[in-house]
């Protein structure tokens, strides 16, 4: 898209731009970059709440968001909205799987395991809509992994359940639950990278 030939849709970067829709920015700021900070303004605390669930800190999280943001600028040219598939949800996958990322570099430093008690639980303060939003991303990918993997995700992050309360329905070892959980947000993540069309249906969507 021109703005040179658009200026009447697109109006004066001001007032008007708010009311565009998501892809029409993001394509549109691949012109003019000033159009990204609507999209930027739009999803920044969205995305935030989404990055806090799986890290916790605010810091680590506002980092997280920083780096979807360039990657969703950069790769402003691989979306095309078709049915089903809109900007919003395309642009939580790559928030949601740079978290991941990141989530997985805290561990291999030692961080506290605080977030795996906080991943995909819905806080006093938290937007409803977002965190549902998330776990719908979420479980479209569990249903490519295998149903034990799934079983004990869901069970932990999404129906909120302790390793004891796991461990003890399953008459099982805290440390076997904690073992799978680690083996299941492994193939989680490789699943997530290596086929992004399981939570899109586009295959062709990538970051």
């Amino acid at each position: 898209m021109s703005l040179d030939q658009n200026d009447s849709q697109l109006g004066f970067y001001d007032e008007g731009q708010d009311g565009l829709k998501d892809e029409v920015l993001l394509h549109a700021s691949a012109d003019d970059p000033r159009l990204f900070e609507v999209i930027v303004r739009r999803y920044q605390e969205p995305f935030l709440r989404a990055a806090t669930r799986i890290v916790r800190r605010r810091e680590d999280a506002e980092d997280i968001v920083q780096e979807a943001f360039l990657k969703i600028y950069r790769n402003a040219g691989k979306f095309v909205k078709q049915e089903n598939i809109e900007f919003k949800s395309w642009a939580y996958k790559v928030v949601l799987n740079t978290a991941f990322t990141h989530y997985q570099r805290l561990k291999k430093r030692g961080i506290s395991e605080e977030s795996d008690e906080a991943l995909l639980t819905v806080g006093k303060d938290e937007h409803i809509e977002d965190a549902l939003h998330t776990k719908m991303l979420l479980e479209r990918v569990m249903a490519d992994l295998p149903e034990d993997l799934a079983h004990v995700l869901r069970q932990h992050y999404i129906a909120d359940k302790a390793y004891e309360t796991i461990a003890g329905e399953e008459r099982t070892t805290i440390a076997s639950i904690k073992m799978r959980l680690y083996r299941a947000r492994k193939a989680f993540k490789k699943l997530s990278d290596d086929k992004p069309s399981s939570i899109e249906k586009k295959p062709n969507h990538t970051y």
